[in-house]
């Protein structure tokens, strides 16, 4: 038995409570395969389980990954974790930096190399040194609260950070006053993303203004620096309708009403606000698959794309339309230029050999693949594209 399958085995033997099979014979740009349907040009490795409740991934080099581990829905649960990755048949490690978290989801590095974290309750710079961390607030006083507590997180240019909060209700249920919800209006609307400057001194949440409203919960945020275009994947109504409303891929604009609750797609008014208008409401630049529960994009640059470039969408749905992760053709002046592609799919539970997806996280990795989070089953995952 080689040195590569003995540690192998002892990997997947020590991973307690590891959903998925691996095995010796089979790796993923030399790490463990794991069995899930994809494009005979795509594998995924299991490079880590038992890692809690995992969301937002940034990798800081080629062998070094931070994962925000949720925890779980209650407060302080959270951990950042430091994975140092599995390579050269030695399993990952896994060192817990910091810990008591309120449901941290949003994890970005910036430009300039600086890690940013988004809790439910504030968003604070992370300064890493080793096997310890600093934790310096950059926004307090988020709302912490409701259905859509999470934040999301991208840089955009000049040094400023976008953000998320979700809704605090479903369909604006009890906020609607003389046919607008007023969880998307004012200076603490809640289903909106801002824009801010971290600088010396944490700014309260309140005090930064709504840059784009009407969103439910905008959780999955990217920036494309090439084209100066800021993406969103939202999660719409959970409607009784397993095909209405759609969950949307939009290009956040500053000062536009994205159209939740009462609008979706283009133009089209929600059953039940019959008094609400939705001129002027920005429309998606592509209707997702309803409940398909996009929580995780990203922007791929060769690699996955193959000679071009692509939005990659985690859908975490718990429907058939979830449970997948797909590529969006984008050109260098932010247009979609081709249907949308799944890379992996089918991704339902088999005894013995996986369990049903739940992809959050996605971050690019080396070699155009990319690193995914799953919160249900714990794990950290790399889909690659694979080499002749």
């Amino acid at each position: 038995m080689s040195a590569l399958t003995v540690a192998l085995c002892a990997w997947a033997a020590s991973a307690k409570g590891a959903p998925y099979t691996v095995s010796a014979d089979q790796t993923c740009a030399q790490a463990p395969a794991v069995s899930i349907p994809t494009p005979s040009d795509v594998c995924v490795a299991l490079l880590a389980s038992g890692l809690g409740f995992p969301r937002g991934v940034v990798a800081l080099n080629d062998t070094q990954v931070l994962v925000a581990d949720m925890g779980n829905w209650e407060r302080g649960r959270g951990r950042l974790l430091l994975l140092d990755l599995f390579q050269d048949g030695t399993p990952t490690r896994v060192t817990p930096l910091i810990l008591r978290l309120d449901r941290p989801h949003g994890l970005i590095k910036t430009r300039d190399g600086k890690i940013y974290l988004g809790e439910a309750t504030r968003i604070s710079e992370i300064k890493v040194t080793g096997t310890s961390a600093q934790v310096i607030p950059v926004v307090i006083g988020a709302p912490g609260t409701g259905r859509h507590p999470l934040i999301g997180l991208a840089e955009i240019d000049d040094g400023k950070i976008a953000f998320s909060t979700g809704s605090a209700t479903d369909a604006c249920d009890q906020a609607m006053r003389g046919g607008v919800c007023t969880e998307t209006i004012g200076p603490q609307a809640r289903a909106a993303i801002r824009v801010f400057t971290p600088g010396p001194t944490a700014l309260r949440w309140a005090q930064i203004p709504p840059y784009a409203t009407g969103l439910r919960n905008s959780a999955a945020l990217a920036y494309d620096p090439v084209t100066r275009v800021l993406w969103a994947g939202e999660n719409s109504m959970d409607l009784s309708s397993p095909r209405l409303p759609p969950d949307e891929l939009n290009k956040i604009e500053e000062g536009r009403n994205y159209g939740w609750p009462a609008c979706y797609g283009a133009r089209v008014r929600a059953a039940g606000f019959t008094s609400s208008s939705c001129q002027g409401t920005a429309t998606p630049a592509r209707n997702l698959a309803a409940h398909s529960a996009p929580l995780g994009v990203t922007i791929v640059d060769g690699g996955l794309a193959g000679a071009g470039r692509a939005l990659a969408i985690t859908s975490h749905g718990y429907m058939p339309t979830g449970h997948r992760i797909s590529l969006v053709p984008i050109d260098t002046e932010g247009n979609l230029v081709g249907p949308t592609r799944d890379i992996v799919f089918g991704w339902t539970a088999v005894g013995g050999v996986r369990p049903k997806g739940t992809p959050v996280g996605v971050t690019p990795a080396p070699g155009g693949g990319l690193y995914v989070t799953e919160d249900g089953n714990g794990t950290l995952l790399r889909v690659s594209p694979k080499r002749n």
